[in-house]
């Protein structure tokens, strides 16, 4: 399953993981919207084929975050840890380094590249409608 949908990095026999995206400068919708050359005013004129087009991007990205959940939950259980704190241990280097390890630590990283992408699209949408009210 191809989880990824920007520029990734090869992790162990065929996992995709996105690079990692804080390091790009602004918002994701200001990049988006200065990549469009798109300005406040001009988000009337999205036509509504556009508009719907977002919307159902937001919902693949929704359906990629549940299934990298439902990949990491078991994992969860297992160690008993939540996520977050597992993060924490991982970037203290307090737990080892299995490959099973670095998996978890992969499909975070892919989580919240789609969470930041499924915001920005929450973002434009949102100031869609703002706008056209």
């Amino acid at each position: 399953m191809h989880l990824a949908h920007n520029e990734t990095t090869q992790v162990n026999e065929g996992n995709n993981v996105p690079l990692d995206t804080e390091e790009t400068a602004g918002s994701p919708i200001n990049i988006f919207c200065e990549e469009m050359r798109i300005g406040e005013e001009q988000l009337t004129n999205l036509k509504p084929e556009i508009i719907r087009v977002l919307a159902r991007e937001r919902l693949v990205c929704e359906t990629a975050l549940a299934r990298l959940r439902d990949r990491y939950r078991p994992l969860e259980q297992q160690y008993g840890w939540t996520t977050d704190e597992f993060l924490k241990k991982f970037s203290a280097g307090e737990i080892g380094d299995n490959q099973e390890l670095f998996l978890w630590y992969a499909l975070t990283q892919a989580a919240k590249d789609w969470q930041a992408t499924r915001n920005s699209l929450e973002e434009l949408l949102a100031s869609s409608e703002r706008v056209g009210a």
